[in-house]
């Protein structure tokens, strides 16, 4: 495993995710950040599973629509959490002691 040329490949991404992921939960987004980093790792545990494994789709219809009607359900629960207003003023109140 740690010959594999993929080993890189996801420590970079990892690292990456890490860095682009931190700013945005600590401004105080952290609920639409968790929601977007969920679908982000579903549609890569998806794709890498296809193309890296070799993972086959279902053959009959039905498998197809549960499929289908899974990834959907990802995505609409990613979309419909609610983003957290933004502060119309960037300026802070000076802090008091």
């Amino acid at each position: 495993m740690l010959l594999s040329p993929w080993l890189p490949l996801a420590l970079t991404a990892g690292l990456a995710a890490q860095y682009v992921s931190a700013r945005p939960l600590q401004t105080g987004d952290a609920v639409s950040v968790t929601a977007r980093t969920g679908l982000t790792v579903n549609v890569l545990n998806i794709v890498g599973g296809i193309l890296i494994f070799g993972d086959p789709f279902a053959n009959s219809l039905a498998g197809v629509l549960a499929e289908a009607t899974a990834f959907s359900l990802i995505c609409a629960a990613t979309f419909l959490t609610p983003v957290p207003e933004l502060e119309t003023s960037h300026a802070r109140a000076p802090l008091t002691a």
